[in-house]
């Protein structure tokens, strides 16, 4: 026979599921996003979970920190460094006590003290989409009175899978605008190539908008020069390096004929192969000042014309 208190949980369960699925259902028509509902959920789960504050905090890679992205009874900002170990112990756990954690995250939450203090840390709960580590649910103490038991454990996981879901599927859609973007500035930029009839103009838009669409620091464009079948310099943007005469004035013979620099050298394989390169090796990149570049050769109907640089990619 069911208590009193497990109808209770049940209650308020099916409450926030169905609150959560509109909300979910939302993200997912693209009519909304977890920036803008977040805060909504997260008091969806201070509410069936009876916590008195809590916070959402979203993991950024790029900075390998955890941010507050929204909150309840929490004084904003405040940013956690993460390393890769410290997300690997974390994504072994449903959830965390922070009182007594478990041996392996001892360290990770003995170095982060201060910042546990001042989100009044109780319980956390990482949210992940299988080993993808999106986040943190950190919740307070809970309303006077009420004590944790395996029915709140059992919660805090389904609506921390919940918020797992509707921040992977509001990633998703972010990409998605961003990429619908990026081709309508493509298919701007297209359009404004073609209604260039000066060469030296036309080569510069090209480097500026490659530069743009790929969120790129720099660029260059070099052409093979029909009658010493060099690869000459014809544009640049913001390669500021010490020798940047040097590269205003560059020459590459086409094939593999050693220069001083190996990356040099492979721009002249790329065209006189036809194939595209990556390189994230800062000495690689060390001729152009920067510490990483994209080159692509130009393809004509034929023949390639050159090869287009871009450095230092986001």
């Amino acid at each position: 026979m069911k208590s009193a208190s497990t109808e209770e949980t049940v209650q308020r369960l099916i409450f926030s599921l169905s609150e959560l699925e509109q909300l979910g259902e939302t993200i997912i028509s693209g009519q909304g996003s977890f920036r803008l509902s977040g805060k909504t959920y997260l008091r969806m789960i201070l509410g069936t979970l009876r916590v008195a504050r809590g916070a959402i905090l979203l993991f950024n890679p790029t900075e390998r920190q955890l941010t507050i992205q929204s909150s309840i009874g929490v004084e904003e900002p405040l940013a956690i460094s993460v390393t890769p170990d410290e997300i690997s112990s974390m994504l072994q756990f449903s959830i965390i006590d922070v009182s007594r954690p478990p041996i392996v995250l001892r360290p990770f939450l003995n170095r982060i003290q201060p910042e546990l203090q001042h989100l009044n840390a109780n319980l956390w709960a990482p949210l992940k989409i299988r080993d993808k580590f999106l986040g943190i649910i950190s919740l307070g103490p809970f309303f006077p009175g009420i004590k944790l038991e395996d029915w709140d454990r059992g919660l805090l996981n389904v609506l921390a899978n919940q918020t797992s879901i509707a921040i992977a599927y509001s990633y998703l859609l972010d990409e998605a605008r961003a990429d619908k973007f990026r081709l309508y500035l493509l298919s701007d930029s297209t359009t404004q190539i073609c209604t260039l009839l000066d060469t030296t103009i036309l080569e510069e838009e090209v480097v500026n908008h490659a530069v743009t669409l790929l969120d790129a620091g720099a660029g260059c464009l070099m052409l093979i020069d029909p009658l010493t079948k060099r690869l000459e310099m014809k544009s640049l943007f913001a390669l500021g390096v010490p020798s940047d005469s040097d590269l205003t004035n560059l020459s590459i013979a086409l094939g593999a004929t050693p220069t001083p620099h190996s990356s040099l050298s492979m721009l002249g394989q790329i065209a006189a192969q036809g194939q595209a390169w990556v390189c994230n090796d800062e000495k690689m990149a060390a001729p152009f000042g920067r510490t990483n570049l994209i080159a692509a050769p130009i393809i004509g109907r034929e023949n390639t014309l050159g090869v287009l640089v871009v450095c230092d990619k986001e």
